[in-house]
């Protein structure tokens, strides 16, 4: 039984309430934005294309981590005696790391994407868009995601029970293979983070001139700066809690429910980004939300007259929208920018 003096467990339960609340909030989210990305023959093209990749592993992610990690942890949904066979562990332990790892592939590779895009302009095309390319890509990233969840299974594992507040927690024998393990993550990690401060400094140093507030890359700057500053912070995380200072008789709770909202996080941002900094799709996903709730009222009228209104009505409000988003969204971004990216490169 593990010990139980180091947090309170109500703290760890609004935690995880907290995570739970902007996993509901992103899951939708993300949804409706491959939907759009999939169902509009616009996106298309190489950066599109990873970008649903990376939707896909995030979605999954979404689902998932709250069924067999979050909500499992605190007592939900999965049966204790389930919770405590092998194949429970089996099945956290490979969608932890393997998702985690397709994820990370996903960030370097649109990093890759979007440096070849600005640096190598007449090149790009010839590069991303040939018939081999992006499959190999997709296909290397699937296979090191199974293969990272796979190593992860060789270890043996158990579930960790605590007594005041509750709280089961998978978890692995420490040995020193599970610290060389550890080890490897980390340094992937941090490899493929010094990669894309490398590439994305490159691209800001080269076109530091045209990134101001409301500029293509102003905007590519603050993605940049959101996607290197999570990459950092998981290291960060990764680092403390396993390879820094391995010690499996500290208090979990609060670090599982840390990591929760980590992944919930880092599974939504890359929705949250494109909705914010692109504004046709950001339209589009609005649409699609309407959309929904006129076939509603279209399926509840059966006059023909009605139906008209309706997709007479739905024109204007988008219009209405792009206007609301020019006006007050778009300016309070600029003057953010502006603030932000002139103060950074006069220095």
């Amino acid at each position: 039984m593990a010990p139980t003096y180091l947090y309170p467990a109500w703290i760890s339960s609004t935690l995880n309430v907290f995570q739970l609340t902007i996993n509901l909030i992103s899951l939708p989210l993300v949804v409706i934005l491959l939907y759009v990305l999939v169902r509009d023959r616009t996106y298309t093209g190489s950066f599109f294309s990873i970008y649903k990749i990376g939707l896909t592993y995030d979605l999954i992610s979404l689902i998932v981590i709250p069924i067999i990690g979050s909500l499992a942890t605190r007592g939900h949904l999965l049966p204790e005696s389930f919770m405590e066979t092998q194949l429970y562990l089996i099945i956290y332990n490979f969608f932890n790391y393997a998702m985690h790892f397709c994820q990370s592939i996903t960030n370097t590779l649109i990093c890759i994407n979007r440096a070849a895009a600005v640096l190598v302009p007449k090149s790009y095309d010839k590069l991303w868009n040939t018939r081999f390319l992006l499959p190999c890509c997709f296909i290397g990233q699937f296979g090191a995601g199974c293969l990272a969840g796979a190593s992860s299974l060789r270890f043996e594992m158990y579930l960790l029970k605590y007594d005041s507040g509750g709280g089961r927690f998978p978890m692995v024998v420490v040995s020193p293979e599970i610290q060389r393990f550890f080890t490897q993550i980390f340094v992937k990690d941090v490899v493929l983070c010094l990669n894309m401060i490398g590439i994305y400094s490159v691209v800001v140093w080269k076109f530091r001139s045209t990134m101001t507030g409301g500029t293509p890359g102003g905007s590519l700057l603050c993605i940049a700066v959101v996607v290197v500053a999570w990459e950092a912070i998981v290291c960060i995380f990764y680092w403390n809690l396993f390879v820094g200072e391995l010690d499996f008789d500290r208090d979990f709770r609060m670090q599982y429910v840390v990591y929760y909202c980590l992944v919930t996080f880092y599974s939504g941002v890359p929705t949250y980004l494109l909705l914010v900094f692109y504004k046709p799709i950001r339209l589009h996903a609005i649409e699609a939300v309407l959309n929904i709730f006129e076939i509603q009222r279209k399926s509840s009228t059966t006059s023909v007259g009605s139906d008209a209104k309706v997709a007479r009505a739905r024109s204007p409000l988008i219009d209405d929208l792009s206007m609301y988003e020019d006006s007050i969204c778009i300016i309070l971004l600029n003057c953010m920018e502006n603030l932000i990216l002139n103060y950074w490169l006069d220095r």
